[in-house]
């Protein structure tokens, strides 16, 4: 089920709390049905790590073992790659696999759709060297980027180590994995919803060595462009966010004959401050009056949790 949904089953719980929650479980009704909406999130964890309701633990190893026999190896590419480690090198390193070996497993788990592997949006449809790997499922991304190592630990009952290592880390895990996802949907069902000021068919990421867009979203028939980049955390952004994602520009804009219109978004959970909306709203004020070659700057938006929880949500209904 899309996140959206998240609000019919816990409407007791924050926004906040629903994102952390598909972050661990995804938008699976079977897992959802085993939580406690009067319990929070941690507790539902700690409750469902329990040895007397281990489900967590043995769902991971009976979603693979139907389709893959030498668990080992995949454990421990799936393990790579929820701990981050997404291209074939960093793979390889972690796992201590060659290259041939990793790319063999990595082709069976993504054949079984365990794993996609992606390229830059302006890359699409062609054989990108920049192609980075990634855990589709979100509950298996959370197990083998938090769980997996623990196991034992966890027969015993001993949950504590794991428990704070979580709380420690997961908002850095939602800022990378699940609240991208959910701002790049935005977009896509914003688009759909014919609420978006610019045309967009293909929605993604973009990423070279030296940056990354979060969001890109494009229409290459259009010639319009959506640049944005992804905040979660406690504070509102400032205008260096802005200033980085502006940065970021040129090396997107693709090399062509035609003018893009360019759209500006920035996604930041608990808001901006009014520098950072008054500093971009100055920008594309000032680039309306003088335009570039490559593109022109047609508009700009910040979207906050509040406001994308609630589309969201009306979007899936």
């Amino acid at each position: 089920l899309p996140y959206g949904t998240t609000k019919d089953y816990f409407p007791q719980y924050s926004a906040t709390d629903r994102v952390t929650l598909y972050a661990m479980w995804g938008g699976v009704p079977a897992y959802w049905e085993r939580l406690d909406g009067n319990l929070s999130i941690i507790e539902n964890l700690r409750r469902n790590v329990l040895p007397a309701h281990a489900w967590m633990i043995d769902e991971s190893r009976i979603l693979l073992q139907d389709f893959i026999t030498d668990l080992h190896n995949y454990v421990g590419i799936l393990r790579a790659i929820a701990d981050g480690q997404q291209s074939m090198s960093e793979i390889s390193k972690r796992t201590g696999m060659a290259s041939s070996k990793a790319s063999f497993y990595l082709s069976v788990l993504r054949d079984t759709g365990f794993v996609t592997r992606d390229v830059p949006v302006t890359q699409l449809g062609t054989d990108s060297r920049r192609g980075r790997y990634f855990v589709t499922d979100p509950y298996l991304r959370f197990f083998y980027r938090f769980m997996s190592a623990y196991q034992s630990k966890l027969a015993l009952g001993q949950m504590d180590e794991m428990l704070d290592l979580i709380q420690s880390e997961l908002p850095g895990f939602i800022a990378d994995n699940t609240w991208q996802e959910l701002c790049r949907e935005w977009v896509l069902r914003a688009s759909g919803n014919n609420v978006f000021p610019v045309a967009v068919e293909e929605v993604g990421s973009e990423w070279a060595k030296n940056y990354q867009v979060d969001v890109v979203g494009l229409s290459k028939s259009e010639a319009t462009l959506v640049l944005g980049d992804c905040y979660w955390q406690d504070t509102p952004i400032g205008k260096d966010a802005v200033d980085a994602l502006l940065q970021k520009t040129s090396a997107i804009v693709p090399k062509t004959d035609q003018t893009w219109s360019l759209h500006y978004i920035l996604f930041a959970s608990s808001g901006w401050t009014e520098e950072a909306k008054a500093y971009l709203e100055q920008v594309v004020a000032d680039n309306e009056k003088n335009r570039r070659k490559r593109w022109q700057v047609t508009g700009c938006q910040f979207i906050d949790l509040t406001t994308l929880d609630a589309d969201l949500i009306r979007w899936s209904v």
